[in-house]
């Protein structure tokens, strides 16, 4: 049975392994190919007269894709950057210059193109509540309010107001939006195909008030030829902008706005990187410009930022882990063993990765945004993996050493507070020690022991043994 289960194991990384390896003959499918790292390249028929093709490097950038031209990625820092583009076929360059400023948070600010300007407001969620388009320094303008995922407010230069609310969903799910404009009021059915896109707005009488179509990349064509639709050069009475995964179409600037981020359906890249690494195991999953690892006809990014693809992948390597780990050291004798060992794991690095999103959005970017999230993360799923180890297997449960201690010295002072204290407190206290330690904690999981003293001058140091080799006596072969 270990045998068997350790065999599994290895099974499992091998397979890890495999997803991302580069180098396998390519894979088709009807109407569309795909590579050895399940990227689109073809949309085609499987032949070379497809619609478009595009071309990668082994590290998720796209080299060619026609239609568009070449890309170059020179940026110092940023290898994943696009730097240029040498235009090919109906690649046209807009209205000018193309600035993008952000907040603090990394999240739209302001975008500027030619004459056209627009202005993002979000509250402290990072939801964006409002959004002014101006056109000839506000002469022409369209002014939208968001509210709780499901309703709009268009306010425009050029045509009454109009609101939308969306029935039975959000932007993105809803299969009904009732829709007033002026004092007339109606409900129209959003049809929808596999990936949320909006392909026909159905008045409740029958009458087809939109045809949408969007290529692969989610660039907006006509539904009959399927050309991409020029971009309008004017900012016209409201229309409705929603379609690509249920996304909104910012027609003027050539942009979809994802909500965290601006992405280019053209160019077929975010035009800012993914705050997070969205499966580390795979190398494709290391590009943070792509989208959704350049299988845009599989996956949706619902607001330019990929959890759910993390937390899974996260869940995903803490479940094998963990069961290699139990099976190497001899605890799995059956297959109840097994399971719990992987899912122990795996509730581990999902319920972590999952506290690390929520803490983010807290302390917002920088350092202190890291920490928090680092620490939230950390916190969360040593405490799961160790109770849980403990209560299945007879593990010894981890205590304050166990998250490791670059304060060893005033261990005992949290403690004594934490233990003299309740409810939101002793939670503070238990969160700002587990933070500070959550930089050494790696080490922990990665087969070294940790061990902290006083020098001389009365500061702290700290050991760092490879736990096989550690006995009494011995010198710290690692001084941090």
């Amino acid at each position: 049975m270990k045998r068997f289960l350790l065999s599994l194991f290895l099974c499992a990384c091998c397979l890890l392994a495999a997803f991302g390896q580069e180098g396998n003959p390519a894979i088709g499918h009807v109407g569309r190919l795909y590579d050895a790292c399940n990227r689109l390249t073809d949309m085609g028929w499987g032949s070379s007269n497809g619609t478009s093709v595009l071309e990668y490097a082994a590290n998720g950038n796209i080299l060619k894709k026609s239609g568009v031209g070449s890309y170059t990625y020179g940026m110092p820092g940023k290898p994943h950057a696009v730097t240029g583009i040498a235009p090919g076929g109906t690649l046209t360059s807009g209205w000018g210059t193309q600035e993008v400023f952000y907040t603090k948070a990394l999240r739209p600010d302001s975008l500027h193109e030619g004459a056209f300007e627009a202005k993002f407001v979000y509250n402290g969620h990072l939801d964006k509540v409002k959004m002014t388009v101006t056109q000839a320094q506000g002469r022409s303008y369209l002014r939208k309010y968001y509210l709780g995922g499901c309703y709009e407010l268009e306010e425009s230069s050029s045509g009454p107001a109009r609101e939308r609310l969306y029935l039975g969903g959000d932007y993105y799910d809803a299969p009904v939006m009732w829709e007033k404009t002026g004092p007339l009021a109606q409900c129209h059915s959003l049809l929808r195909d596999y990936l949320g896109s909006i392909t026909h707005v159905v008045r409740f009488d029958g009458y087809l008030t939109n045809e949408l179509s969007h290529d692969a990349w989610g660039a907006r064509r006509n539904p009959t030829s399927h050309s991409l639709e020029a971009r309008p050069s004017t900012l016209s009475a409201p229309t409705f902008s929603r379609g690509f995964c249920g996304h909104e179409h910012l027609g003027v600037f050539g942009l979809v706005d994802m909500g965290a981020r601006l992405y280019d359906p053209v160019v077929g890249r975010f035009l800012s990187p993914d705050p997070h690494v969205q499966i580390p195991g795979f190398s494709q999953g290391l590009n943070r410009y792509t989208y959704c690892m350049n299988n845009s006809l599989v996956h949706v990014d619902e607001n330019g930022e990929t959890p759910l693809l993390v937390i899974g992948a996260a869940a995903l390597i803490g479940g094998t882990a963990n069961l290699g780990w139990k099976a190497i050291h001899g605890q799995i004798d059956d297959w109840g063993d097994a399971i719990s060992a992987f899912g122990i794991g795996a509730a581990a690095g999902g319920f972590g990765a999952a506290a690390g999103f929520v803490a983010a959005p807290i302390a917002g970017a920088g350092f202190l945004g890291g920490f928090v999230e680092g620490a939230f993360s950390g916190v969360v799923s040593s405490s799961i993996l160790s109770v849980g180890n403990s209560q299945a297997f007879g593990d010894p449960q981890m205590g304050w050493k166990g998250f490791s201690s670059p304060l060893r010295g005033r261990e005992d002072a949290f403690r004594f507070a934490a233990a003299r204290t309740s409810g939101g407190l002793r939670f503070f206290l238990w969160f700002t020690y587990g933070g500070l330690s959550f930089g050494l904690k790696i080490l922990i999981f990665s087969g070294a022991e940790c061990k902290s003293g006083t020098r001389g001058d009365g500061g702290f140091v700290i050991w760092c043994f490879p736990s096989a080799a550690l006995s009494v006596g011995d010198k710290p072969p690692t001084l941090i």
